[in-house]
């Protein structure tokens, strides 16, 4: 894996682990070396045939509204695609959160505060 794609799995995974995970590509991790879990009746029988065995728990990255197993491939050319994007327009990007945060702050500032209700509105 490439220093810039570690890096983007590094910002887009919650940090976390799983015994199993189901990769947007339809391909399923599981953590094989981990028997004593508490797996449902029949599911460790059906990860031996149908998914691929790992000796360790499985991270992912979430982006896009989707979910990837770390060790899976399928992920590489879109989060390629978004460094370029990211890499390509960090001026406009930054632009872009600093007037979000413009536009939230004014609009959390124009919210009433307990000073401003009535007590006969308690």
């Amino acid at each position: 894996m490439t220093p810039e794609l570690e890096s983007f799995r590094e910002a887009f995974s919650p940090h976390a682990s799983s015994c199993r995970v189901d990769c947007e590509c339809g391909t399923i991790y599981f953590d094989s070396y981990s028997r004593d879990i508490s797996w449902e009746p029949g599911e460790l029988e059906f990860l031996e045939n149908n998914a691929v065995a790992q000796d360790h728990s499985i991270g992912w990255v979430q982006f896009e509204g989707k979910q990837y197993a770390y060790d899976c491939r399928c992920w590489h050319a879109r989060a390629a695609q978004i460094i370029r994007f990211l890499g390509e327009h960090g001026h406009g990007i930054s632009r872009f959160f600093k007037l979000e945060k413009e536009r939230q702050v004014k609009a959390a500032n124009e919210l009433p505060t307990m000073d401003d209700i009535q007590e006969e509105d308690v």
